[in-house]
């Protein structure tokens, strides 16, 4: 769908939301519960898989090659980059 200008928007015309599978929903909710337990692997990105980090890197294509290397869908895996928690917005 192309959009031209902001006001052309109408809800009826975007595109379904996308829906979350169970096996990401494990994934993002063991995130949530254990952020503060993987603050070794902050200013990288990590990939949640199976409810465990299954890969991370500080380059997020690194990060994909990693999880296509081990056969790990994208579609179950929760991808994200871990600021440092010092770090004041």
């Amino acid at each position: 769908m192309e959009i031209n200008n902001i006001e052309s928007i109408h809800p009826d015309t975007l595109p379904l939301p996308v829906t979350m599978n169970d096996q990401f929903k494990k994934n993002l909710n063991w995130f949530k519960e254990n952020r503060n337990k993987i603050s070794r692997y902050e200013n990288n990105w990590i990939a949640i898989y199976s409810q465990e980090i299954a890969a991370f890197s500080s380059n997020p294509y690194e990060l994909e090659k990693q999880l296509k290397a081990k056969a790990i869908s994208l579609d179950d895996t929760v991808i994200q980059y871990l600021v440092d928690s010092n770090c004041i917005f």
